[in-house]
């Protein structure tokens, strides 16, 4: 009887044990019927996830409103930010009078390198010499000579112009050197002179001289002359030949002169950046405000990332669409919004980027989430 039970007892767990397996098997089978179903429709889930990502991306009515507000925007910036091309530029004389107070003339005492204070003050900025240059075959002239000449370049100049003043020299875009004097025309007037060869490393030392040497009297010099410069290249900044684009000239003053032609000069560069700043500012307190409105419980945060930046991308195609648009139908050239269109293919690629990514993750996110229900 005793091994009866005992048989009767293990053929019972033996059955619980098959009827334990073939619910697994069949609950196996079931999620096996589950992923064959998946991946036989995954182009179905997709589009399913896919339709759900671009739902909870779509720009609600709060969304619109920011959208409106930030177009207004850039429509107001645009129309305040520096013009293109700006028609009312001053000839090189007003130029000079609207920044530089007293009026200036050679007065320069020949000491080679090494000019007073009073002189780099009272005389106009030695690359600014055209007279004298024929003797040298340096075809200088009114039009060519800012190309031609370091310390016109907005950026050089700073280095190169600056020690010219302090020297009472020139330097070319070749980086020869020349000594300038006060000369006299045939008309008896003042005025400067290119005279003679100078050695560019030696300008150089000299400012190093100045500055380390020469105590307080020739650090007052390298001021002034640095100030010199700033003022000069305000004053042709604002002029109608206006300044070259930063490091051209020392390429190819030639290139320098055909960019400025069609308006790519280092005032209209200006314009430009300043456009540019202005939109990214835009965009930038836009960002912000819609930022202000995220609820963490009813928002997604990363879909609330990509609204912001479609309202931030919309806004700029809108304003700079409506601005290609006044530009052609008025061709006012100076109206057109060059910084703004850079920052709007910007905002446009990095937008693309973004969705495409964050679509990718939240895909796979869903997928996840699928396979883990199985």
């Amino acid at each position: 009887m005793d091994r009866n039970k005992e048989l009767e007892g293990k053929i019972d767990d033996l059955m619980c044990n098959i009827e334990d397996n073939l619910n697994r098997i069949e609950e196996l089978e079931e999620r096996v019927d589950k992923v064959i179903e998946y991946t036989d429709n995954v182009e179905k889930y997709v589009n399913e996830f896919d339709n759900e990502f671009q739902n909870i991306t779509r720009l609600n009515k709060t969304d619109v409103k920011f959208l409106m507000l930030a177009v207004a925007l850039q429509c107001v910036r645009q129309y305040f930010t520096p013009l293109m091309l700006e028609s009312s530029r001053l000839n090189d004389k007003q130029a000079a009078e609207k920044v530089k107070k007293d009026k200036e003339s050679s007065d320069r005492h020949h000491r080679l390198y090494k000019p007073t204070l009073e002189e780099i003050i009272a005389s106009p900025v030695p690359f600014d010499a055209i007279y004298g240059g024929k003797n040298f075959d340096l075809k200088l002239n009114g039009n060519n000579h800012r190309a031609k000449t370091l310390g016109h370049d907005p950026i050089l100049g700073l280095v190169f112009g600056t020690a010219n003043i302090a020297t009472s020299t020139v330097t070319l875009y070749n980086f020869s050197s020349y000594h300038v004097k006060t000369g006299q025309i045939s008309t008896g007037a003042k005025r400067d002179q290119i005279t003679s060869h100078a050695n560019t490393p030696k300008i150089f030392l000299e400012v190093e001289d100045k500055l380390i040497s020469q105590g307080m009297d020739g650090k007052t010099i390298m001021i002034a002359a640095l100030l010199k410069e700033i003022i000069h290249l305000q004053s042709d900044k604002d002029s109608i030949i206006g300044l070259h684009l930063p490091f051209v000239s020392a390429i190819s003053p030639d290139l320098a002169q055909k960019l400025s032609k069609y308006g790519l000069d280092f005032t209209n560069l200006l314009s430009v950046s300043k456009q540019a700043v202005g939109s990214i500012l835009v965009n930038f307190v836009i960002s912000c405000l819609h930022g202000l409105c995220f609820d963490e419980k009813k928002d997604d945060q990363v879909a609330y990332k990509l609204k912001t930046k479609k309202i931030i991308t919309y806004s700029n195609l809108i304003a700079t669409s409506s601005n290609i648009l006044y530009v052609l139908f008025t061709k006012d050239l100076k109206r057109a919004d060059i910084g703004g269109m850079i920052v709007t293919l910007y905002e446009v690629v990095s937008c693309i980027e973004m969705q495409k990514k964050l679509e990718e993750e939240f895909i796979a996110n869903k997928w996840y989430e699928k396979i883990m229900e199985v």
